[in-house]
């Protein structure tokens, strides 16, 4: 089963105070990245104040949920195993489906990615950056924070998988 979801949507409303309800499945894959990226080290690269981690694990995706202030979902790592390029390019066509502004990013060359962004400057934005390392996908999101600080953190994200 593959879980492919827009995030910086699901960021978004969840910033809203709307809750984002999946199913989760309890497994240690989701302790691998959830506790190598520690809130402490997220917020730390983020700028953010980063209070509680939350792992979900659905098959060969892991997203952790990492919570700022009262919003649950401010910040999310996903790490999804077994992907491809037809995924990824899903992914991109999504997130121009849901008016997130995909843009090519090169700057994690030779690996394909993009950058989205969404929101307002009355709600403020949610940025994301998902980059195709061979089969593995990871996404990196946040609200409240710069695409240069998201970009930064999927850099080192990206350097784990």
């Amino acid at each position: 089963m593959r879980l492919r979801t827009s995030f910086a949507v699901v960021t978004m409303v969840a910033g809203l105070g709307v809750p984002w309800v999946a199913s989760v499945t309890p497994a240690l894959a989701a302790g691998s990245i959830c506790l190598t990226e520690t809130g402490a080290k997220v917020g730390a690269v983020l700028g953010l104040k980063v209070t509680k981690t939350s792992p979900e694990v659905q098959g060969s995706v892991t997203v952790c949920w990492y919570q700022v202030g009262a919003n649950s979902h401010a910040v999310f790592v996903r790490v999804q195993t077994h992907d491809t390029l037809s995924g990824f390019h899903a992914d991109m066509k999504t997130a121009k489906t849901y008016k997130e502004n995909p843009k090519t990013d090169t700057s994690f060359s030779p690996y394909p990615a993009f950058s989205t962004s969404i929101g307002s400057a009355t709600y403020g934005y949610t940025y994301s950056v998902t980059v195709l390392k061979r089969s593995t996908e990871i996404a990196v999101g946040a609200t409240g924070a710069t695409l240069t600080k998201v970009t930064a953190l999927a850099k080192k994200v990206l350097a784990l998988v």
